[in-house]
């Protein structure tokens, strides 16, 4: 599978040179049809070994995560199945809740796409923080 994924690789690096000088003798406006075979077998291999690379690795069940650590976080994925109430809303992504799990009664919520408020209350709710690039 690596082999494969390598040749792939590779090909594409071949794809892309000989693409930059089809271009390039195009733009001279000079004879460029070796380069444009080149660059059409070069498409050809990448897909080729891109597909073996792909069909070998769904066979296997391998990932290209599987076995490796994406290094320290200062976040950890831990299952848990607790049920809690949520006391408290801080923000668009940041809760408070009770009884606390390992220690930990505030809880962000990752991937949620909220503007940040002020805590100043209106009586339509938090206002949210100005942004940067509005006068």
């Amino acid at each position: 599978m690596i082999a494969t994924a390598t040749l792939a690789v590779f090909a594409l690096l071949g794809f892309a040179v000989s693409l930059v000088a089809f271009l390039y003798q195009t733009s001279r406006h000079k004879p460029s049809r070796g380069w444009a075979l080149a660059t059409g077998g070069f498409l050809v291999l990448v897909l080729l070994f891109g597909a073996i690379s792909n069909a070998v690795s769904r066979h296997s069940g391998l990932t290209l995560s599987e076995g490796r650590s994406n290094g320290p976080s200062g976040v950890r994925q831990t299952d848990h199945d607790a049920t809690v109430t949520v006391t408290r809303v801080v923000d668009g992504d940041t809760i408070d809740i009770s009884p606390s799990v390992e220690g930990r009664s505030r809880v962000r919520l990752i991937g949620m796409d909220t503007p940040k408020c002020i805590s100043a209350p209106s009586p339509t709710g938090m206002r949210p923080v100005p942004s940067l690039n509005e006068s």
